[in-house]
């Protein structure tokens, strides 16, 4: 026989378990002093840059055995481009779902992969998009006390 205590007491259980909160998880990477977001589906891998490697305007980098043309993130951002010491920039590869060819993307650093709630990510209204003018920034959240410009990598726009 089953006791009604018992059975309010398995109920009241119930309704004190947490709400499901949705994540999204982003690699976070800085250009300059701007913090950048990718979704973590959208990058493929990331590629230090020695010292020895020549980051020209035709520059590329080994992707599957094939080489992949390297962007500067910055210039296609529409942002400033900052001169940084060679061995501190980073690539990040992506698949562009449109043409279904990698690209990479030239960054000054990695810093992170963090997973916040879906909820915080505010999007950015057209006027709001400085130090960027591209559509690719569709959004922000705030993480350790700075701006983070979450980027639809689909959106650059960057042929492969």
């Amino acid at each position: 026989m089953t006791s009604p205590f018992k059975s309010t007491r398995s109920l009241a259980a119930r309704r004190r378990q947490r709400p499901v909160v949705e994540r999204s998880t982003f690699v976070v990477v800085s250009i300059g002093p701007s913090r950048l977001a990718f979704p973590v589906e959208q990058v493929e891998r990331v590629v230090r840059v020695g010292r020895d490697d020549d980051l020209g305007a035709a520059a590329t980098v080994a992707h599957q055995g094939r080489a992949v043309r390297v962007h500067c993130l910055a210039q296609r951002l529409g942002g400033e481009t900052t001169r940084v010491d060679k061995e501190s920039r980073v690539l990040v590869v992506r698949a562009d779902a449109v043409h279904h060819e990698p690209c990479a993307v030239r960054v000054d650093r990695v810093h992170e992969v963090v997973a916040i709630e879906t909820a915080l990510v505010q999007p950015v209204a057209a006027q709001a998009r400085a130090p960027f003018s591209h559509t690719a920034v569709r959004g922000q959240f705030e993480q350790a006390a700075s701006t983070v410009w979450v980027v639809d990598a689909n959106r650059l726009g960057v042929d492969a």
